[in-house]
């Protein structure tokens, strides 16, 4: 059983989205550190690289983000200005979780957003990215248990309300 979960767990490390990662580094709690310390403990071997490919690809959605946001004109002015933000924002220290405890992280963006206005729309949108796909996976898995060769004629409705 020990294998089949290790075997998983290599499957899922090797083909992770990156974009997820992103909404650790918009948290103000976490960031870059959250993820540098638990990257060294899942695999030490792979966690220098991922790390570092997560720090070259956050400024280039940065700047893709930007790009898709504004005309040409604004996103040059922009880009200088935005890439400060970005690193302004991972520059600052860490916000104290026990502070936090009654806060969102939409609500620390929303109170930042003069401080960081194109930041605040990319945090936003990558926050809105669901974060898993074990819902949507284990209801497929979940199917074959509940519809067995003896109940192949069974209603949808019935099927719906037995999941």
């Amino acid at each position: 059983m020990a294998r089949d979960l290790k075997s998983k767990f290599d499957k899922y490390w090797e083909c992770y989205s990156i974009v997820l990662t992103f909404a650790i580094v918009v948290d103000p709690q976490y960031k870059l550190e959250f993820i540098e310390f638990y990257y060294k403990k899942l695999d030490v071997s792979t966690s220098y690289e991922k790390v570092n490919d997560l720090k070259e690809q956050m400024p280039v959605l940065f700047e893709e983000y930007l790009c898709a946001e504004f005309d040409s004109y604004k996103s040059q002015c922009a880009n200088a200005r935005s890439q400060s933000q970005l690193d302004l924002y991972l520059g600052e220290t860490l916000i104290d979780r026990k502070q936090f405890l009654d806060r969102d992280v939409l609500d620390y963006w929303k109170g930042n957003n003069a401080r960081y206005p194109e930041l605040t729309l990319m945090a936003c949108d990558v926050l809105s990215i669901p974060m898993t796909t074990v819902a949507s996976e284990s209801g497929f898995s979940h199917g074959g248990s509940v519809i067995g060769k003896f109940r192949s004629s069974i209603l949808p409705t019935n099927v719906k309300a037995i999941l």
